[in-house]
């Protein structure tokens, strides 16, 4: 190497290189960066493309979004709908128990017509005796003005009924009950009618299992078998004693020896499921009445379904 001269960093040579040579040198080195920043440019640019939908994309997405939810939402209906009717046997049955605790004590079932009310008089509003001897939470009348209890945590209240519709008397009934007794399992010594049956000791009912004691009505404080429900927001006096099916076509019931089932129609006995047949056929069963014959007619015989 020459004396004055040595090489740079850069690869430049001292003080004696050529100027052209100097020349391409930086030529070189500033197309290079300029290449560079060129691909990191279109690599920024391209950059944002990949994480955004085009609009088909997007559109099958949610369509996706959409027939998942079609799937999930009518399971997720029908698993609420089977908690409350979980929840609503669970009523029926602890009603169920109050009533053979109820018989236990006094030898018959609780009958209407035959029990006192806060007045004194005798009425169907027996269920409000019922629940004040047993200290059940019961929304009552009275309680619209006083708010005295919660009309959701009481066991007379089916979950599956509108909530709106079973506190307003005008549509839904005074008794303020979803479920109604079966009048031919107490009996009663008062009043005129259909409801006027002979009282009979619990302990001597023939078919404890087979006897219905309770089901779900449209808002009477019993059913009757020859009625048929509407199934209207309105209130129907003439037809709130009928059975009504709640959930799916199916209604809870209790039977006299305290088990509680889910029914269907064509297991219950009733106008609605068997419009076709007599009243005398639909309410003379074992479901109904029990074995033996009633009000003393000895040519009153137990027909089946």
């Amino acid at each position: 190497m020459e004396t004055g001269t040595f090489p740079y960093k850069n690869g430049f040579s001292g003080p004696g290189i050529n100027k052209m040579s100097k020349l391409g040198v930086l030529s070189n080195i500033t197309n290079k960066r300029e290449t560079k920043m060129k691909a990191e440019k279109r690599s920024t640019e391209k950059m944002p493309n990949r994480f955004c939908f085009t609009l088909i994309e997007l559109l099958i997405v949610i369509a996706i979004i959409a027939i998942l939810a079609g799937m999930l939402l009518p399971a997720l209906n029908r698993a609420r709908n089977s908690a409350k009717r979980i929840l609503c046997t669970g009523n029926v049955k602890s009603l169920a128990s109050t009533f053979i605790l109820y018989a236990d004590s006094f030898e018959y079932f609780p009958s209407p017509y035959d029990m006192p009310k806060e007045n004194g008089t005798e009425d169907w509003y027996y269920l409000d005796a019922v629940a004040e001897l047993y200290k059940l939470p019961k929304y009552r009348a009275q309680d619209a003005v006083n708010k005295r209890s919660n009309p959701s945590s009481t066991i007379f209240y089916c979950p599956m009924e509108n909530m709106a519709r079973y506190l307003d008397s005008t549509k839904f009934g005074s008794i303020h009950s979803c479920y109604g007794v079966n009048p031919f399992a107490g009996g009663t010594s008062a009043g005129a009618g259909w409801y006027a049956v002979k009282k009979r000791k619990a302990a001597r009912l023939p078919e404890p299992s087979k006897m219905c004691l309770l089901m779900e009505t449209d808002g009477a404080g019993m059913f009757q078998l020859t009625k048929t429900c509407t199934y209207a927001e309105t209130y129907d006096s003439s037809n709130y004693f009928a059975p009504k099916f709640r959930h799916d076509k199916c209604l809870n019931a209790a039977f006299v020896d305290g088990h509680a089932q889910t029914m269907t129609r064509i297991k219950v006995p009733c106008k609605e499921s068997y419009p076709a047949r007599s009243d005398a056929q639909i309410q003379n069963t074992i479901f109904s009445r029990g074995e033996v014959y009633m009000q003393g007619n000895a040519t009153y015989t137990i027909i089946g379904l």
